[in-house]
């Protein structure tokens, strides 16, 4: 397990995206593009990405949703190297808590 002082969960911004793509393709049989990330980020006011970084490093993302009481969890993916060490729970708990101050009360994800 990485201790929760070592993970930063931080915002985020399209100089992510690259980093983004490589967890994405190896993710994902059918991942999203460059463009689908740059327009969440840019163009969709209800849209909430983040990044989860060890010591700086890209070990996983997520984003959301938030519209009215509702948030929809729209991607989450941990880097394969450092799956199975609690980093998908702590984004997801970080998801609900971000969701609840956005006004959210109910949570969806759909699964690929």
């Amino acid at each position: 397990m990485i201790s929760a002082d070592r993970l930063v969960i931080s915002k985020m911004t399209t100089k992510d995206i690259d980093e983004v793509l490589a967890i994405e393709r190896q993710s994902y049989p059918t991942p999203w593009s460059r463009n689908a990330f740059t327009s969440e980020l840019t163009s969709n006011l209800y849209a909430h990405y983040f990044t989860a970084r060890i010591d700086g490093t890209l070990v996983g993302y997520f984003g959301m949703w938030v519209f009215f009481d509702e948030a929809h969890i729209t991607n989450i993916a941990v880097d394969p190297r450092f799956r199975r060490q609690g980093i998908g729970e702590r984004m997801l708990r970080f998801a609900f808590s971000k969701a609840r101050e956005l006004g959210a009360t109910t949570m969806t994800l759909e699964e690929r």
